[in-house]
Formats: structure tokens, sequence, C-alpha cells
């Protein structure tokens, strides 16, 4: 932007003047919008310590929230490692279906976080398992939970 407009400067009478005004306002509006993108997300950015009823969850003890390419990224600390993109609305964040491959059963994982404050996410975590490997823990099949978690800003 700065090279163009200097060109506007030197050149006003420039063939291409119009062209390069448009180009410009383009990569202005492009500019404003991720920024105004970049707004809603920032205060989600980092590492943070996950907590169930005051205990490290069995989701994963931290998550980190990172910005790769200009959509934000969420690193459960799962027994598996999983990347999502999460949906975030204002203060609220949720993903989409995770799963968690533990060595006995798969557990399909939803959580909506809300932002408290920078460094406090307050949120639940719906789960369901969705395979076992013995018939022992068939019971458990399609079984759903939701669990209250807390999220704190390491």
């Amino acid at each position: 932007i700065r090279n163009l407009t200097k060109y506007l400067e030197l050149s006003p009478n420039a063939s291409d003047s119009r062209e390069v005004k448009k180009f410009v306002a383009k990569i202005e509006y492009k500019l404003e919008k991720a920024k105004a993108e970049y707004d809603k997300i920032k205060d989600f950015l980092g590492e943070w310590d996950c907590f169930e009823r005051g205990r490290e969850t069995s989701y994963g003890r931290f998550w980190v929230f990172t910005l790769e390419s200009g959509v934000l990224i969420c690193r459960p600390a799962l027994a598996s490692p999983v990347t999502v993109s999460p949906q975030v609305d204002g203060k609220k964040l949720k993903t989409g279906k995770l799963i968690n491959d533990q060595e006995m059963m798969h557990t399909e994982l939803e959580f909506h976080i809300e932002l408290i404050t920078k460094t406090l996410m307050r949120g639940y975590c719906n789960s369901k398992v969705v395979w076992v490997r013995d018939s022992e823990f068939a019971d458990l099949l399609g079984r759903t939970d939701r669990s209250t978690i807390e999220l704190r800003k390491r």
C-alpha cells in the first residue's frame, strides 16, 4: 500500500492510476476485514490449563490455541493429537466433533466454551462413546455425558 500510494503521489497522471487506486482500496478492505476477524479471536490465543470440577480433565491437561494462515486452531492435549478449527461467535467457542482414541474405547467429544475474562474460560463437553474394544464394555456404547470444564490461561 505504501509503495503504491507513493507511486500515485509521484505520478498522479499515470495511465493506470485508476486501477492502482482500486487495487489499494481492495487491499485496505481485506486488511480491515482480517483485523476484525483477529480481534474476535485474539483473547483465545495461547496455552490454557484445562480442569473438570477442580481437577485436570481426561481430555487433556492443557489446550493450545494458535492462529495459522488466518484460522484459529485448537489443539486439545488428547491421547491422540487432534486439530480442529472451532467456530467463534463473539466470546463463545464451539469445536467440531473430535474423537478421543483410547485403547479400550473411542469417545466423540464436542466442546462449548465461553470466554469469561482474558484468563478464564468456562463451558462444557458433550461426550459419547462410539466404539468399544471388548464386549464387557458394550453397555457403554452410545452412552452420552456432559461435564463442566474450566480453562485458565497459563
